[in-house]
């Protein structure tokens, strides 16, 4: 039998949504999965928060309208759920058992954290992994003891390391500069003694930022191994013991076009689906990125938003970014787990309201002529030549060959 799996953006909820279900119908009706990104974490008046600006605290009772809506899975890793520490972590772990929902990518240790969670929906054995890709200080990742220490809380992080390549003269002026303000002989004495590691060879510390030689400038990043094996093996054991494996990546390390997608997570998103994954969902981005097929499993790099109550709209109409179109997408797999079909609806995302509700608007599917402009320019942006694609009636569907889809 058939499965079929519903994603939608990521969720950023000030207010309980105003939800039935209605408005998203043809997305999540009769889908076994249905999953969002929670972003943020649930208020809870003893907690303190982490951070003094950006703080997302979801009130009671947001979470619930979620399933009310109609969804049954949630991504949890990502930059705001750690907002209120520890206590609003396991505050918001708690409300999504009460509310049965299937949940990833936070947990009261790095073994917690880092998945996979199991759960049956609907037709489906599912894994569900979650994790960010940051930039995100260290207290916010979770922590197996160690040394005595007690676990610590937090989320399933994957590290980042970023350096930027400069020509060499342009790299010898920076170590000049470095070494004339007394920079690179501060580094070298805290190397020396052990308060950070050494630097890679032929790196330099420029106050902070990994500067390397290369031809032209540029900005490089590298996955940690040490976190990219224990995702693999988490996605392996999520192969072994489930029908479909899903990993959502939560990422602020954007590109300056904030709708393309940055190579180097193309990249990594793709080692996921070599390691197994069915389908990786992309959040982070406030607005839609594209989408890829790899090895037959759906990529979507980026799927903007489904809910979200910012407070700063204004600063994003001054400045031409569209935070209120999102994209959702239904997958259907056959009963081997090989991609027979994906349908693309474009969304229009709940925004707060301007009055003094308690509750804010529910997300819907858009239709007609504004769908299809939405969905032609998340065509235009994706890298689909290996499928069948037809635009029409408000929605995109990709058609697969399933004998050379590829298995677990």
């Amino acid at each position: 039998m058939a499965i079929d799996v519903a994603l939608a953006g990521q969720s950023l909820l000030h207010r309980p949504l105003q939800a039935d279900g209605k408005g998203l119908g043809d997305l999540i009706d009769g889908a076994d999965v249905t999953l969002t990104g929670f972003e943020g974490s649930t208020d809870v008046p003893e907690a303190w928060t982490t951070k003094d600006k950006t703080v997302h605290a979801a009130p009671p009772g947001a979470m619930a309208s979620l399933r009310r809506l109609g969804f049954n899975a949630l991504a949890l890793a990502n930059n705001h759920a750690f907002d209120l520490g520890a206590k609003g972590l396991s505050t918001t772990l708690a409300e999504a058992d009460v509310e049965g929902f299937l949940v990833a990518g936070t947990g009261n240790s790095l073994t917690d954290a880092t998945g996979p969670a199991f759960g049956r929906l609907g037709r489906c054995r599912l894994a569900l992994i979650s994790c960010d890709l940051g930039p995100q200080p260290d207290i916010v990742r979770a922590k197996d003891p160690d040394r005595g220490r007690m676990s610590r809380p937090g989320i399933n992080a994957v590290r980042i390391r970023r350096e930027v390549a400069v020509p060499a003269d342009d790299f010898e002026r920076l170590a000049a500069i470095a070494a004339a303000t007394g920079h690179a002989a501060r580094i070298a004495k805290r190397i020396q003694v052990g308060y950070q590691p050494p630097l890679r060879d032929g790196t330099l510390d420029f106050f902070g930022l990994d500067v390397v030689r290369g031809s032209v400038p540029e900005e490089r990043y590298g996955v940690d191994a040490a976190d990219a094996d224990r995702l693999h093996r988490a996605i392996d054991i999520g192969c072994r013991n489930a029908d479909l494996v899903v990993v959502c990546t939560h990422s602020h390390l954007w590109a300056p076009e904030w709708s393309d997608t940055p190579e180097w997570i193309r990249g990594f998103a793709r080692g996921l689906i070599d390691a197994g994954a069915h389908i990786v969902v992309g959040h982070g981005t406030p607005i839609p990125q594209g989408m890829e097929i790899h090895n037959g499993r759906p990529i979507f790099h980026g799927l903007g938003n489904l809910a979200f109550h910012t407070r700063r709209s204004e600063r994003y109409r001054q400045a031409g970014i569209d935070v209120w179109r999102g994209i959702a997408a239904r997958c259907r797999f056959d009963p081997e787990g090989r991609t027979e079909r994906i349908t693309v609806f474009a969304v229009d995302v709940s925004a707060p309201n301007a009055g003094l509700d308690s509750s804010a608007p529910a997300p819907c599917l858009l239709s007609g002529e504004e769908a299809d402009r939405i969905l032609r320019d998340f065509y235009a942006r994706s890298q689909l030549t290996d499928v069948d694609a037809d635009l029409s009636g408000s929605r995109l569907t990709l058609a697969f060959d399933v004998p050379g889809s590829m298995s677990c």
